[in-house]
C-alpha cells in the first residue's frame, strides 16, 4: 500500500522519524561500549590501519560492493528518486551531503560494533579477530550483545532498535520496488498500481527459492554474484554513458549551474577514466578468481551466478529496447 500511494507519502515520512532515532541509539551503544572492559582494544583494532591491505584487490572489491549498496548505486534507485526532485535542485551539494552522511554513520557504527567485540573478546579470553562476525552475524549477534549490556531499559531499547532496523530494511525494499516500477511506468505508460503489482509479483515468484531449506545458500550465492558482477558492470556502463556518450563536461556544467558547490574537472577524469578502469579491473580479477576456484567451492554456484547476471542483463536490455507502440 505504501508503494502504491507513492514513496513521498510513506518512506519519506517514516524516515524523518526513525533515522534520527537510529543515530541516537547508536550513540547510546557507543557510550555504553566504551565503558566496558576490553572495549578500547576493540576500538584500537578497528582504527589501526593495515596499509598492506591497500594492494589487496579483494579489499577494494568488498569496499566498492559496500559503497554501492549503502548508496544504492547501480540499482536505479538514485535515478528514480532524483526524477522526483525539482528541476533546479542543487545536485552537487546534495551528493556531498548524502555521501558524507552515509560515510559518517558507517564510521560511527564501527565504534559501537568493535567496542562490543572488544568486550566479547575480553570476556572469552580470545583475540578480536576470533569474535569478529560478518554478514548477518553483525546485526544478529553483535548488536543484540551490545543491547543486552545496557544498564537499563534493555528490552525497550532493543525493541525500538530492531523496529528501526526493520523500517530501514523496509525502506530499502520499497526503494528497489520504486526503481523498477517507475521504469515500467515511464516506459510502458502504466498506472502506478499496475506497475507496482507487476514488480512485486515478479519479486515474490523469484524469492520463493529463499524459503526452501537451501534458501540461505541461494541468498549467499545470488548476493555474491549480483554484488560483484551486476552492480559493478552497471557502474561501468553508467560511467561510460555519462562520461563518454552524454558528455562529462556537459553534465558537470549543467549540474554546476544549480549548485553552490561546484564540481571541478577532477570529476570529468573520475567518471571517464578512474571509475570505469578500476571497476573493470575488479571485475576481471573476480572472474579469474572464480574460474580458478569457483565461489563456495562448487562449480554449479559459479554457473548459477553467471546465469543470474546474464538473465538480469537480458531482461534490462529487453525493457530498454522494446518500443512503446508495441505494448
Amino acid at each position: 500500500m505504501i508503494e502504491i500511494k507513492g514513496v513521498l507519502k510513506g518512506i519519506e515520512r517514516a524516515n524523518k522519524f526513525f533515522i534520527p532515532i537510529i543515530w541516537l541509539l547508536i550513540i547510546v551503544l557507543i557510550v555504553r561500549a566504551l565503558t566496558l572492559p576490553g572495549a578500547l582494544n576493540g576500538i584500537d583494532w578497528y582504527l589501526k590501519p593495515d596499509f598492506g591491505a591497500i594492494l589487496n584487490l579483494d579489499v577494494w572489491l568488498a569496499a566498492f560492493g559496500q559503497i554501492f549498496y549503502t548508496l544504492s548505486l547501480g540499482m536505479a534507485i538514485m535515478v528514480a528518486y532524483s526524477s522526483y526532485l525539482p528541476k533546479k535542485s542543487d545536485i552537487v551539494n546534495n551528493t556531498f551531503i548524502v555521501t558524507l552522511a552515509n560515510a559518517a554513520f558507517s564510521f560511527l557504527v564501527g565504534f559501537a560494533v568493535f567496542g562490543t567485540l572488544g568486550y566479547m573478546a575480553h570476556a572469552k579470553g580470545v583475540g578480536i579477530e576470533e569474535v569478529v562476525a560478518d554478514s548477518i552475524g553483525l546485526a544478529f549477534i553483535v548488536f543484540p550483545e551490545a543491547l543486552s549490556l545496557l544498564p537499563g531499559l534493555k528490552v525497550l531499547t532493543a525493541v525500538v532498535f530492531f523496529i528501526c532496523i526493520s523500517i530501514a530494511g523496509l525502506s530499502s525494499l520499497i526503494s528497489l520496488v520504486e526503481a523498477f516500477s517507475s521504469s515500467l511506468m515511464d516506459k510502458f505508460e502504466l498506472s502506478r498500481k499496475k506497475a507496482v503489482n507487476i514488480t512485486i509479483g515478479i519479486a515474490f515468484a523469484g524469492s520463493l527459492i529463499y524459503a526452501t531449506r537451501g534458501g540461505l545458500y541461494w541468498l549467499d550465492i545470488i548476493d555474491h554474484f549480483i554484488n560483484v558482477y551486476g552492480l559493478l558492470v552497471v557502474g561501468v556502463l553508467e560511467a561510460v554513458a555519462i562520461g563518454w556518450i552524454f558528455g562529462a563536461d556537459k553534465f558537470r556544467e549543467w549540474a554546476n549551474n544549480y549548485s553552490d558547490i561546484k564540481a571541478g574537472k577532477w570529476w570529468n577524469f573520475s567518471i571517464k577514466f578512474l571509475v570505469p578502469v578500476v571497476l573493470t579491473i575488479l571485475i576481471i580479477q573476480e572472474t579469474i578468481s572464480n574460474l580458478q576456484a569457483p565461489y563456495g567451492g562448487d562449480l554449479m554456484a559459479a554457473a548459477l551466478g553467471v546465469v543470474v547476471m546474464v538473465v538480469g542483463m537480458i531482461l534490462a536490455a529487453i525493457l530498454t529496447s522494446v518500443r512503446k507502440d508495441v505494448v
